[in-house]
């Protein structure tokens, strides 16, 4: 899998699964909020820097050598070890490059009046 495509995925999935567990505790009966934005979002004087979260990655790379047309090589997530049935390791790369960051991002947020 291309690096950049594990990234999108990654965020996508974080961010989709936010928006299902606000959209699940709104249809059950449980208390709370799940992301609580404590204002209106669409009001212009809330500071959304301020409400941003990092989602963090360490993530093992091996670049590509292969070429195709139209295209170049890449990173490729790499596949560093293989469980078998008995719950032994066995490693396929000896060379990994590890890459760690993170990505600012603003979450689906739930809008709760602090004065209900």
């Amino acid at each position: 899998m291309k690096l950049r495509e594990f990234i999108a995925d990654a965020l996508m999935e974080v961010q989709l699964g936010v928006q299902d567990a606000i959209e699940r505790r709104d249809k059950s009966e449980v208390a709370g909020r799940i992301s609580p934005a404590f204002r209106d979002p669409s009001d212009s004087s809330i500071d959304w820097t301020k409400l941003l979260e990092k989602v963090e990655f360490d993530v093992a790379v091996t670049e590509s050598k292969t070429k195709e047309a139209g295209g170049g090589g890449g990173l490729e997530i790499a596949f560093i070890g293989k469980l078998d049935a008995k719950g032994s390791s066995k490693v396929e790369h000896s060379a990994v490059n590890r890459i760690r960051f993170s990505v600012p991002v603003l979450l689906p947020a739930q809008v709760v009046n602090p004065k209900n």
